[in-house]
């Protein structure tokens, strides 16, 4: 079987458990479903100030940044551009690999552990299309002001960050990321 991985980050097809091997066990009954996701923490510079990407999702009040579920065959950095791209209506320029967050939820009685894999991307044009459906709103924020509107702490120190990679210029210099194909038996 042939997976791409990024910078060892593993893609949908990759299963590598993060469980101790207490925990294992439960993978193993299907107690526990995995998810994995990509998005971006999105900046643009307007005016001199940097400005970041939030969005609102469509029938949710807490603002994040644009992410979604990485399709089959499918990498992470393609479905966080894809994502930033369908929930904002822009194109970006991946410059890096920003962290991850981890966490658990119940969806339909079924305990579900998530990973996202975000990525900083920088504002190139909007797309031909606007958001969509999926979004309600979008909007532009200073940092003071995204790290205020963001509804968890996990995407406000994300967008922290995002943010000392920016002032110290790391960010800039970032390549893009290349993909690796090897093999796992």
């Amino acid at each position: 079987m042939e997976v791409q991985l990024l910078s060892g980050a593993p893609c949908t097809k990759y299963k590598q458990s993060l469980f101790s091997r207490k925990n294992s066990k439960m993978m193993e009954d299907k107690k526990i479903k995995r998810e994995f996701s990509a998005g971006g923490i999105v900046f643009k510079s307007k005016n001199k100030e940097i400005l970041w990407l939030v969005i609102k999702p469509a029938g949710d009040d807490r603002w994040r940044f644009p992410k979604g579920q990485i399709n089959t065959s499918e990498s992470s950095v393609a479905a966080a551009k894809r994502e930033v791209r369908e929930e904002s209506g822009i194109e970006t320029e991946l410059l890096g690999k920003i962290g991850e967050e981890k966490f658990f939820f119940v969806e339909n009685k079924q305990k579900v552990f998530k990973t996202v894999i975000f990525y900083l991307m920088k504002y190139l044009k909007p797309t031909e299309m606007v958001f969509d459906k999926e979004t309600e709103a979008i909007a532009w924020l200073s940092f003071l002001k995204a790290k205020k509107r963001l509804a968890f702490e996990k995407d406000k120190d994300l967008l922290e960050k995002a943010k000392k990679l920016l002032d110290h210029g790391e960010a800039a210099m970032a390549k893009p990321i290349q993909l690796k194909k090897i093999k796992i038996k």
